[in-house]
């Protein structure tokens, strides 16, 4: 039923264009797409932390481009599996312990910035500590609504150049648990 809903709205939406493709490549076509992202990814798993990596100009004082970003992520994330897992982690958990949503945006100062959801427990003090030292800023809060972050994250993942989602399929949790790992409720 759901469905036919969406598709009733999304005609009265391409009637509203005088050219049938103005919608794809226009306002419609974004929010026909962001509200199936949004959809999806809200469904995909269950998130529980949001987090902003943002990239300062006193560490990067020429920039980062998004391929020096993604590398930089990708150093994150290693680290952030290795300190509970070792140097060999993919052998244990494959990719991530944790499922992950990334998308980029440049801000206004033309700082590139990264929004991401995870779905496990991270170590926010050791990702602050890496991040303000390596490349920026961070800021990482537990979600009260997962579907609304969802929706929030699916409109930079809809017109960004820069994304990757990794759904972690490693269900089990690292022996012995650390401190700071708190399961959410």
């Amino acid at each position: 039923m759901r469905e036919i809903a969406q598709l009733a709205d999304l005609e009265l939406k391409l009637e509203e264009c005088v050219d049938p493709s103005d919608a794809w490549g226009g306002k419609v076509g974004r929010e026909v797409l962001r509200e199936q992202m949004g959809e999806w990814l809200a469904g995909v798993a269950p998130w529980t932390n949001f987090t902003t990596l943002t990239f300062s100009d006193e560490i990067n004082p020429h920039g980062v481009s998004e391929e020096v970003g993604m590398k930089r992520w990708a150093w994150l994330l290693r680290e952030l599996n290795r300190e509970l897992f070792g140097k060999r982690y993919m052998r244990k958990v494959g990719g991530s312990y944790f499922s992950y949503a990334l998308a980029n945006e440049f801000q206004v100062r033309e700082a590139l910035h990264f929004h991401v959801l995870t779905d496990r427990p991270i170590h926010y003090t050791k990702v602050h500590r890496l991040w303000e030292d390596y490349a920026g800023f961070a800021w990482i809060e537990q979600i009260r609504d997962r579907e609304a972050v969802a929706y929030y994250v699916s409109k930079y993942m809809c017109k960004c150049t820069c994304e990757d989602v990794y759904l972690s399929t490693y269900k089990g949790s690292p022996n012995p648990l650390p401190g700071w790992w708190i399961e959410p409720s």
